[in-house]
């Protein structure tokens, strides 16, 4: 049963179909077996690109969203989808170009132990996940940052911390990033942990981006609210049952389903 959810979805999703009927047929469905997911993005040479949850497989936590998130798919393309979830037309555009390819992936609920991503949750995770910056980094500067707006963040910092976060780890030889204001982890153990590189570390090591409201909701470009959206363990995707992975589109202006 929750195996063939995935599927029904992914079948009534490329149906293209967005009436009373279609949103009916997805409300059955879910009553039976809730279905969580994430949009996938990675190089073909990738280890972890179809793999795991999240292809870079030096990241600990992966976004997912609920199956809240699910009626607002139908009839949308997959470059919908990815500007409903808040990953940002410039950011999108940008992975596009540099070549990413993007996988749709369904589970059902219970296959991934996800919180939803408020700032009290990201900082449960911060605190399960990272303890090794936690205490010594992140926390002396967590209060300001999840109470201030980014752009004043951002302002402080003196740079645009979603051009370095588009830089990222490129350099083969040391898994980092050509950048030395990008912040992965191991570059926040090594350096003072200021402000700027504690928010450019949750940027380029959690994903939480510019968007980021801590509402527990996703934000477009424009400022919408969009579903409910949540954190979990960086899973491989064979470790959840009924787990289903499909090949998307979300090109400029692409309407495709396929």
């Amino acid at each position: 049963m929750s195996g063939s959810a995935a599927d029904e979805f992914v079948r009534l999703w490329r149906s293209g179909a967005c009436d009373a009927a279609a949103h009916d047929e997805l409300a059955e469905l879910l009553r039976h077996c809730p279905l969580s997911g994430r949009m996938i993005h990675g190089f073909p040479d990738d280890a972890g690109f179809g793999r795991l949850l999240s292809s870079d497989e030096w990241k600990r936590l992966s976004w997912v969203f609920g199956p809240e998130a699910l009626p607002g798919f139908l009839g949308r393309s997959a470059r919908d989808i990815c500007l409903q979830l808040g990953f940002g037309e410039r950011w999108l555009n940008a992975k596009l170009a540099a070549g990413k390819l993007f996988k749709l992936a369904l589970f059902p609920s219970d296959s991934a132990d996800a919180r939803l991503a408020t700032w009290d949750g990201v900082e449960h995770l911060l605190r399960e996940y990272y303890p090794e910056v936690w205490g010594s980094k992140v926390e002396a500067h967590w209060g300001r940052i999840r109470s201030t707006p980014f752009s004043e963040l951002e302002a402080e910092a003196g740079y645009s911390m979603l051009e370095v976060n588009l830089v990222g780890r490129c350099d083969h030889a040391t898994g980092e990033s050509r950048d030395d204001r990008y912040v992965s982890l191991q570059r926040l153990l090594r350096r003072e942990g200021t402000m700027p590189q504690v928010r450019q570390f949750l940027w380029d090591e959690i994903g939480l981006k510019d968007l980021f409201s801590g509402t527990g909701r996703t934000v477009d470009d424009g400022g919408a609210l969009g579903p409910p959206e949540f954190l979990c363990r960086n899973l491989p995707l064979a470790e959840m049952h009924g787990a289903v992975v499909v090949d998307v589109s979300p090109g400029r202006g692409a309407t495709s389903r396929q």
